[in-house]
């Protein structure tokens, strides 16, 4: 099936957005101004194999600087306030973050699957939002990070904390990189968890088989 299969864990794409928004993802340094979007593509098909093919033909549409994708998060750290940055007067003290995270998943418009169908698309969304929430924590992870490091460093001007905040969002890079090169963009989740293959039910890994096939050679 190529870069989607992922653990299945939590209650699938719905859930990440109440996650955030009630801030038990956010830091909790006041200065930290988290923007979260969710966003979404419509797919359909009376069975999982019509509703993959409308995945990825819409991952085909949607191709973007990234490449192709059934599942996105960008993000973006700004320094604030905007007024005191234009003119370079920004201090330790005075500095906020912005950052911006935006979810782009795909959203099933067809009703009334057969159940066997409709478990394939549970699995699927259930798992493709454990991998895209990760996403999000690492951006926060390191939003918490920089903000720490600019407030424990009063010395520092305007300018260098501008540099500072480009460093950190090339880490960011780095670290998001890193993620879906070790998880195969999602195909081997559990990776990220230090497993070597998927730890789940009996239940799951007859979905999984069933939907999807074998996680890995061995497995199977």
């Amino acid at each position: 099936m190529g870069p989607v299969l992922r653990r299945a864990i939590g209650l699938g794409v719905a859930a990440i957005a109440p996650l955030i928004m009630a801030g038990s993802a956010w830091p909790t340094v006041e200065d930290v101004q988290p923007i979260f979007e969710m966003h979404y593509y419509n797919v359909s098909g009376n069975s999982w194999g019509e509703i993959f093919d409308s995945i990825k033909a819409s991952a085909q549409r949607d191709e973007d600087l990234q490449g192709r994708f059934e599942g996105i998060t960008s993000y973006s750290i700004e320094l604030g306030p905007e007024p005191l940055v234009k003119n370079n007067t920004c201090s330790s003290d005075t500095a906020t973050i912005v950052v911006k995270l935006v979810v782009k998943v795909p959203m099933l418009t067809t009703r009334n699957l057969n159940p066997p169908d409709q478990e394939c698309w549970a699995f699927y969304d259930r798992t493709l939002s454990d991998h895209e929430e990760w996403h999000v924590q690492i951006a926060v992870h390191e939003t918490q990070a920089l903000q720490a490091k600019i407030r424990s460093s009063s010395n520092m001007s305007c300018k260098e904390i501008g540099q500072l905040v480009g460093q950190a969002r090339q880490k960011m890079i780095d670290e998001q990189n890193h993620y879906d090169a070790v998880t195969s963009h999602g195909a081997e989740q559990w990776k990220a968890y230090g497993l070597d293959k998927p730890k789940e039910s009996p239940y799951v890994s007859k979905v999984r088989e069933r939907c999807f096939g074998c996680p890995t050679a061995q497995s199977c």
